[in-house]
């Protein structure tokens, strides 16, 4: 909405009260499954598309452009609508392996960051944690370890300050 470069749509199953703040601010928000199904169609044919586009240009990635933008989809609960061999959770597995080389991101949030929110998809797991994870400060003692580069961190331990987190990825 607010950058000609990338397009941000919002995934929220608990109906809009998980980002209250973000979704009138996006270009498109889903509140249902269906809805979240519909966008994560819409997501996998302009995957489809771009990478046709891309292999008869001979290039990859997709260029970024306020004619072809980024599209970032923030899939937030997603333990929720990401269950053992749902629909979506076959269509996030395709979008977080190929959405990359053709400019649409995936981030998906929760709260216990074990394969179970993510619908028992390793390859799902594998691929939304092998570049960039976020661990924000939690009570739970048991979720240390979960994240690869993390296995050291202890979330519980973080300091308890509103927008503190840390960042963990291929270059941090």
């Amino acid at each position: 909405m607010y950058s000609r470069r990338v397009l941000v749509w919002v995934a929220d199953p608990q109906e809009g009260a998980s980002l209250p703040a973000l979704s009138p601010h996006t270009d498109w928000a889903a509140y249902t499954a269906d809805e979240i199904g519909l966008m994560f169609t819409t997501a996998q044919k302009l995957i489809s598309f771009r990478s046709k586009i891309n292999r008869l240009a001979r290039r990859e990635p997709h260029p970024i452009s306020p004619d072809a933008p980024m599209v970032l989809i923030i899939l937030d609960e997603c333990h929720q609508v990401l269950t053992p061999g749902s629909p979506l959770t076959k269509a996030a597995d395709e979008i977080s392996r190929m959405g990359r080389k053709a400019g649409v991101g995936l981030i998906c949030a929760t709260q216990y960051p074990e394969a179970s929110s993510f619908g028992d998809k390793i390859s799902l797991w594998d691929s939304l944690t092998a570049a960039n994870s976020a661990v924000l400060r939690i009570a739970n003692k048991t979720t240390g370890g979960m994240l690869p580069g993390l296995e050291l961190l202890k979330p519980e331990l973080l300091p308890d300050v509103a927008g503190l987190g840390y960042l963990a990825g291929a270059d941090r």
